[in-house]
């Protein structure tokens, strides 16, 4: 603070007093005040953490929308693989004269005399056994 009064106010030894050089005093309080400096670096800053934030995030998305199609690729390609290999398979089988269709067969029924049918109808309804 000091400094700055030095400065601002000089000795006139003409006059021989204490002069105040408003010029100075003016740059003082500009350079005292001048915020608008301070607040262009921070919004600089702010945004710039921001940007970096946004970017960060679209390549995230990205990343994981990449991935996720060489997944899909690849899952695909295995199934086409599996299924090629089992249609290979049931050539060579029937090439060979080793492949039989299993027949499926149901098991026996156990031996029940068959049950008796009979038509039941609720009378409140309208409706009667027979």
């Amino acid at each position: 603070m000091n400094h700055i009064l030095l400065r601002v106010l000089y000795y006139n030894e003409t006059i021989d007093e204490c002069v105040l050089n408003v010029k100075k005093l003016l740059e003082s309080l500009s350079e005292k005040h001048n915020t608008q400096d301070k607040i262009f670096a921070e919004v600089e800053r702010v945004f710039q953490g921001v940007i970096f934030s946004a970017i960060l995030f679209a390549a995230c998305a990205a990343m994981c929308v990449v991935l996720s199609c060489f997944y899909c690729c690849r899952i695909n390609f295995m199934d086409n693989s599996l299924k090629n290999d089992v249609d290979a398979l049931t050539a060579k089988l029937k090439r060979e004269k080793r492949y039989k269709k299993v027949p499926v067969t149901t098991p026996p029924l156990p031996n029940t005399e068959p049950a008796e049918s009979c038509n039941i109808i609720v009378s409140n309804a309208g409706v009667y056994c027979v």
